[in-house]
């Protein structure tokens, strides 16, 4: 779920900046931008939204369970916040090509979590099944 959230997050944003930077040549390219937030925001609940209650309490123990999770939501709001006092300022700035940086930091998450995909689930060998008086180690079969 993480990593396809994540994959529509990076095109809804690859849009918005196709859409904010010919918005001023395009006056319906407005609509355009307006329905890639649109998915944006459906990109994010369906990825990155969800890990903010559901990784912490998968790899903790109940005792650090509520840290982590009050840990994750301070995070998740301080990142919110820098970035809503920044995107008015860049946006005056660069215009269109303010979200560049964001779209940069998604599909580096993006690469990351597929490269961790592929090694956990490929490349680490799954240990053979213990001997026992039903499954034979030598003929890997069972008796």
């Amino acid at each position: 779920m993480l990593i396809s959230g994540l994959c529509v997050v990076s095109i809804a944003m690859a849009i918005l900046i196709a859409a904010s930077v010919s918005s001023r040549t395009i006056p319906a390219m407005a609509y355009v931008s307006v329905a890639s937030v649109a998915v944006l925001l459906v990109g994010i609940g369906i990825g990155p939204m969800l890990c903010l209650s559901a990784y912490p309490s998968e790899v903790t123990t109940q005792v650090t369970r509520p840290n982590a999770m009050w840990m994750g939501g301070v995070s998740f709001w301080i990142t919110g916040s820098v970035q809503m006092l920044v995107i008015p300022y860049s946006l005056s700035a660069w215009g269109g090509y303010a979200y560049f940086p964001f779209l940069l930091s998604v599909l580096f998450v993006v690469r990351t979590d597929i490269l961790l995909f592929i090694y956990y689930n490929v490349v680490v060998v799954v240990p053979r099944k213990p001997c026992t008086k039903t499954f034979s180690c030598e003929t890997g079969k069972m008796n």
